[in-house]
């Protein structure tokens, strides 16, 4: 090839990726600015629903059988989804981009965090001692949770390739499956600073649920809203 033709050839190349490289970075910053905005819409719901489940009047009565079992189910139920949120912290926390996990809670569904979140999120709704609340906020979460995973499955594709192909078709998603649930072994490396932050996090389930319980107290004593009643 003449040198000539050379230059041009490489020129254009270079041109073509740095166009393509170019395209890839504002599709990357696209991405995380959807994100961030996601993240600060639920926020802002997350706290609407709270203040929401406090102003709730209970249609089967806060006092009544059905009002305390509903009660103790999401004491219950916020307990596990914190405990089981901080397993999969001591799996994930300082490895989310560096190895494909499907040990432990990952062996179970692919997204175990998620699934004890919602775990956690319905048992703060039952505080309220209506059905409705929690409805509401699974519903909510389900609704939130398919954009995340389908993203972050792009980004596993993109890091991991064929390995985590082969995981996505031998594990589900968000219901966990017992059947494919493989051990850990006796030792694992801990990453202590993103385990004490995960545990921090839990700590606002508990919270939660405790905050719902004594708004709904104040409600009682016409010292909080009461904006409607719900089963």
């Amino acid at each position: 090839m003449p040198l000539g033709l050379f230059a041009q050839y490489q020129s254009v190349r270079s041109f073509t990726n740095l166009r393509y490289s170019t395209l890839k970075q504002s599709v990357s910053m696209k991405k995380r600015w959807l994100e961030r905005l996601r993240q600060q819409a639920s926020r802002v719901a997350a706290v609407v629903w709270f203040v929401g489940a406090g102003a709730t009047t209970p249609l089967l009565g806060a006092d009544s059988f059905t009002g305390m079992l509903l009660f103790l189910l999401g004491a219950v139920l916020t307990v596990v989804g914190a405990t089981g949120r901080t397993w999969c912290l001591l799996y994930i926390a300082g490895r989310k981009n560096q190895e494909l996990l499907t040990v432990g809670p990952y062996s179970l569904c692919r997204h175990p965090l998620y699934f004890f979140s919602l775990v956690g999120t319905v048992g703060v709704g039952l505080a309220s001692r209506t059905l409705a609340i929690p409805g509401v906020a699974a519903v909510a979460f389900f609704l939130y949770y398919v954009g995340v995973i389908r993203f972050e499955q792009n980004r596993l594709r993109e890091i991991h390739g064929a390995e985590f192909d082969s995981y996505l078709q031998r594990v589900n998603a968000l219901i966990p499956g017992f059947r494919t649930y493989q051990s850990a072994g006796q030792t694992r490396e801990i990453f202590i600073k993103p385990v004490v932050k995960g545990l921090m996090d839990n700590g606002w389930f508990v919270l939660a649920f405790v905050g719902v319980h004594l708004l709904g107290e104040l409600r009682v004593q016409h010292l909080f809203f009461d904006w409607w009643t719900l089963l």
